[in-house]
């Protein structure tokens, strides 16, 4: 028997597939700069996190405290009052509380002065966490009490 032509013809060789050392390179440098950002990122949510757990509730806390004073106990004499932060227990001004995310350091800004009212004007609560970027503020305005999380200066 003979055999056909068309056996005698060259068999394509495969072709190899894949990926060149340029363009893995390439794909492991833009997810390297794509965890960079998102690293960066998820470290700014945690410290802020940080705060809302363990510093709003203290110098929240510190806050109400001089707030319900002012309601309940003011001076009923006196026209106004310039409260003394020491006085109450949840205010440990210039003192650190321990708390888990590290030690909280809470100020008091300004006067807090106790109005006729009932309500505090001016001054705030300021609580910032050891290392940590974000401070809190609480700071009375319009007889009300705002509190939030700030980008610290520092």
């Amino acid at each position: 028997g003979v055999l056909p032509p068309w056996i005698f013809k060259k068999m394509p060789s495969p072709k190899l597939k894949g990926f060149t050392l340029i363009e893995l390179l390439i794909v492991i440098g833009i997810i390297a700069i794509l965890s960079s950002l998102a690293l960066s990122n998820y470290l700014k949510y945690r410290e802020k996190a940080l705060m809302s757990a363990y510093g709003i509730p203290l110098v929240k806390a510190c806050a109400s405290e001089m707030a319900a004073y002012c309601m309940e106990k003011r001076a009923e004499d006196a026209p106004s009052v310039v409260l003394n932060a020491s006085s109450f227990p949840n205010c440990r001004n210039g003192t650190a509380i321990t708390t888990p995310a590290g030690n909280l350091n809470m100020t008091i800004t300004g006067a807090l002065v106790c109005e006729a009212s009932g309500h505090i004007s001016g001054g705030a609560v300021v609580g910032l966490i050891e290392g940590n970027r974000y401070r809190v503020i609480c700071s009375f305005q319009n007889q009300s009490l705002k509190c939030d999380i700030l980008q610290s200066n520092t």
